[in-house]
């Protein structure tokens, strides 16, 4: 009985291999050939001319792979027949994969001028940035970064549509490139770009200390670039109420986040302290327990009677009560 069953189980482990072989089967994809096409050369692949159904990403992937041949000098055109595209799928071993084959059975590449694109690509890009730097004070200038191989010309004439999803106002830029055919949009891609800025900003002459008031020899003005500067650079010689919230090291940019007003009234200040109480007007002296500005509402110590009222921020150094 035993050896029954271990002959049982030994022909169960040869014949299961051979039946999954039998049962298993090649996904097979439709070629679907373009009539015409522009490629950037030297070469012509493959996934250039030809589009697959139903979609497989790792099968585009060995598509472009497979070189056909050599690309036609920038403007011209070049043939490819449906007889030569089998015999590279055959080379390729890729043919068992290929269920069919639609499509004319010569197909027009033209090789587009990839510097004259490239070219127009930047000129537009240009163009969109000097309208939107329009009114920006200091200069400007772009920088870019990744124009993508794959921006040859279409046949006939068109146009480029620039726009952006998240404009920024410096630094790196990303730019929606569109080529438009006839009104209708044909090919779409993303440049990157770095906008380089100049500016004349606020430098500082000395270190500051917090909550140390900006004299007008504190600041110089210096163009420089702002390109990847931290925070909104002080554009205008400003020493009027202003302090310094940090430390500034002489010689460091001024930002926006460094300095601040300062208060109408000062924690731990004198002020002059209005108690009016219907027709009755005080005036006395009192301690600030808050800092405030105009119309600000802070605690502040009477001296004489040694107690803490609430009042409002009137003016510089003054704080009216309500009783």
């Amino acid at each position: 009985m035993k050896s029954a069953v271990r002959m049982v189980v030994i022909a169960l482990l040869l014949i299961l291999p051979f039946r999954e072989s039998a049962t298993g089967q090649t996904k097979k994809y439709i070629l679907h050939l373009k009539p015409e096409t522009v490629v950037v050369g030297p070469y012509i692949y493959l996934h250039e001319v030809c589009e697959i159904k139903p979609e497989s990403k790792s099968f585009l992937k060995k598509l472009k792979k497979v070189r056909i041949t050599k690309a036609a000098p920038p403007g011209e055109s070049k043939d490819i027949s449906l007889s030569q595209l089998r015999l590279v799928l055959r080379h390729a071993k890729l043919e068992k994969f290929i269920r069919q084959i639609k499509g004319p059975r010569v197909i027009r590449v033209k090789t587009g001028h990839k510097d004259i694109t490239r070219m127009r690509i930047e000129e537009s890009i240009g163009q969109f940035f000097r309208q939107r730097m329009r009114e920006f004070a200091g200069d400007w200038r772009l920088e870019f970064r990744r124009i993508p191989d794959s921006t040859a010309v279409p046949v006939g004439p068109f146009e480029m549509v620039v726009q952006q999803k998240r404009p920024k106002p410096r630094g790196y830029q990303l730019v929606d490139v569109q080529i438009v055919q006839q009104g209708v949009p044909i090919k779409q891609f993303t440049v990157g770009l770095v906008l380089r800025t100049y500016e004349s900003i606020a430098v500082a002459t000395r270190r500051i200390k917090p909550r140390e008031p900006l004299r007008p020899g504190d600041i110089e003005m210096k163009m420089l670039e702002t390109t990847h500067l931290s925070g909104e650079p002080i554009r205008q010689s400003r020493a009027d109420s202003i302090w310094a919230r940090v430390v500034i090291p002489k010689g460091k940019i001024i930002t926006e986040r460094m300095i601040e007003r300062i208060p109408d009234v000062i924690k731990g200040s004198w002020v002059r302290l209005e108690i009016e109480a219907g027709q009755i007007r005080l005036e006395t002296r009192a301690l600030a327990q808050q800092s405030g500005n105009r119309n600000d509402w802070i605690r502040v110590w009477v001296k004489d009677t040694r107690r803490v009222l609430k009042g409002q921020v009137i003016g510089q150094g003054k704080v009216r009560v309500l009783l």
